[in-house]
């Protein structure tokens, strides 16, 4: 549970962050977000996000199931060697526009 919130709260933290600097707002209707799962040949498994937006920096949390967090460098878009799971991720733009996704590996 604890690391659940903190998780929850580095992602608020974040988002807060970025756009504390926005000086004109994007348009969020196109910050779309998709994503490929993909096995790697060591049977381990590698999540890449794909995004379409207009721009600006982009921050990226990658979490499994009990919040623990993934990653340590918020400016890459993947991450690797996972193991069969629940995983989740945000992504915050520049502009202030925010996606957060569940997602299961099997």
């Amino acid at each position: 549970m604890t690391k659940t919130i903190f998780t929850l709260l580095l992602v608020g933290l974040v988002g807060y962050s970025i756009a504390q600097g926005v000086k004109n707002p994007q348009d969020c209707s196109e910050f779309k977000v998709s994503e490929n799962i993909s096995q790697e040949s060591s049977g381990t498994w590698t999540i890449e996000i794909t995004l379409e937006s207009k721009g600006g920096k982009l921050r990226y949390v990658f979490y499994d199931e009990d919040g623990n967090l993934l990653n340590q460098n918020f400016e890459s878009n993947k991450v690797v060697g996972l193991s069969p799971g629940k995983y989740g991720y945000t992504v915050v733009s520049e502009g202030g526009c925010k996606v957060s996704k569940k997602l299961e590996i099997k």
